[in-house]
């Protein structure tokens, strides 16, 4: 406990993130994340050289992420596609168990390294903005969006709206994250209104209503994790009632959004969109936005095999229900209820951390669900932090997480 972590440790931890959120072209699979790439060649022999001495949560996990790849092979195989397709499916369900295998073998040294991990990746998302850039911001770049026609116009739409949460994750991440670390006395109310202050300034100026609602809600969360801490230990024990509070958090956060947009304050072109989404007519996030309704079709044509190479939904996890079937909709549930775990019982003793841990858990969550992109570590590094404190009742003690009981119940 409160041991030095060694500066090459960190240095390593700091590269991780960076690799995650910077791309490289690579022939055939188009740009990709160096963190992912990398992890491709390294992963197996980590899994085979730490299987055995892995626990029970971080083998579940891994051979959720293979379960998922077969799925994927099993989904081209049945209905197959382009070769170049095939390929890309098949890697980016890999880069699942890849990450996990990869940062498993830096996060189990020790709990603090997902925090530097943070800090990585909030840099990486603002330099991201000008170089080793996704596809979308090269294809932003190159100024080609009138070629691609409706299409260069949602990819420039893309763009415009991940510049200021880059730009707000690389604040939060890349220089008052290392502040709490580095000093034990750091005023936590100040970042906390520095992260209401990012949500509403994410919602005036960079048009995302969903980074609005992310980070409002880490800063109340943070609050309650730091100033609450007992009321909050005690909710936590029950996950009817956390998940009874985040339905009541989104619904509050909506409201808020209706009333600034129908009250003109956020400009008419958001007008235009609400009433477009939400109107009379509109369909619900889940049937109209993310796609769940055509998934579904898909999956029920296949009989729960998948389409394979059919990423058309704007979700994570309806692509992954229309590619790769049922098996790739419950590898979702099961990040799900791997992160509920992880509120329940870890995000309550975070203190201080509390709110640069669960703006990532919001933000993968929210990708997962209503985003088509989301760089993948954010996801598969998460799964294996998670599986590393449910594994290890004392990992990240009085470091990360203070005052956890040494009697916790487990739920799964």
């Amino acid at each position: 406990m409160n041991q030095h972590l060694r500066f090459p440790v960190v240095i390593l931890a700091i590269a991780v993130g960076l690799g995650g959120e910077l791309h490289i072209y690579v022939p055939s699979l188009g740009t990709i994340a160096m963190l992912d790439f990398a992890s491709y060649f390294i992963a197996l022999p980590i899994i085979v050289m730490n299987w055995s001495s892995m626990g029970k949560s971080m083998r579940a996990s891994l051979t959720w992420a293979f379960a998922w790849t077969l799925a994927c092979m099993l989904a081209n195989a049945v209905y197959f596609h382009e070769f170049r397709y095939w390929a890309k499916c098949v890697a980016v369900t890999s880069s699942s168990w890849a990450i996990m295998a990869s940062s498993y073998l830096l996060l189990r040294k020790d709990a603090r390294l997902y925090l530097w991990y943070l800090l990585g990746a909030g840099l990486g998302a603002w330099i991201s903005l000008y170089y080793f850039r996704n596809g979308a911001f090269e294809s932003a770049a190159a100024g080609g969006m009138e070629y691609f026609g409706q299409a260069g116009a949602s990819i420039e739409l893309l763009v415009d709206k991940q510049i200021y949460p880059n730009v707000a994750r690389g604040i939060l991440y890349g220089f008052v994250l290392p502040c709490f670390i580095w000093w034990r006395k750091a005023p936590i109310f100040v970042a906390l209104c520095a992260y209401m202050v990012a949500g509403f300034w994410l919602l005036f100026h960079g048009g995302s209503r969903s980074s609005f609602g992310i980070f409002t809600a880490a800063a109340v969360v943070g609050f309650f994790a730091t100033y609450a801490k007992r009321s909050f230990v005690k909710m936590s024990k029950h996950p009817g009632a956390v998940v009874l509070m985040a339905i009541i958090g989104i619904t509050v956060a909506f409201g808020a959004y209706k009333y600034m947009v129908k009250a003109n304050l956020l400009g008419d072109s958001e007008l235009a969109k609400y009433e477009q989404e939400f109107g009379e007519g509109g369909r619900s996030v889940a049937t109209g936005r993310a796609g769940f309704d055509y998934a579904w079709e898909l999956v029920v044509e296949t009989m729960g095999i998948g389409a394979g190479a059919h990423l058309r939904c704007h979700s994570v996890m309806a692509n992954s229900l229309a590619c790769e079937g049922v098996i790739g909709f419950l590898f979702w549930v099961y990040f799900y209820f791997q992160c509920l775990w992880f509120i329940c019982r870890r995000l309550p003793y975070s203190g201080k951390y509390s709110a640069f841990i669960f703006l990532m858990i919001l933000t993968a969550c929210w990708d997962v669900f209503g985003s088509p992109f989301g760089t993948r570590h954010k996801f598969f590094v998460l799964m294996a932090f998670i599986a590393l404190c449910k594994d290890n009742a004392d990992y990240g003690r009085e470091d990360v997480f203070v005052g956890i009981p040494y009697q916790s119940r487990r739920f799964y």
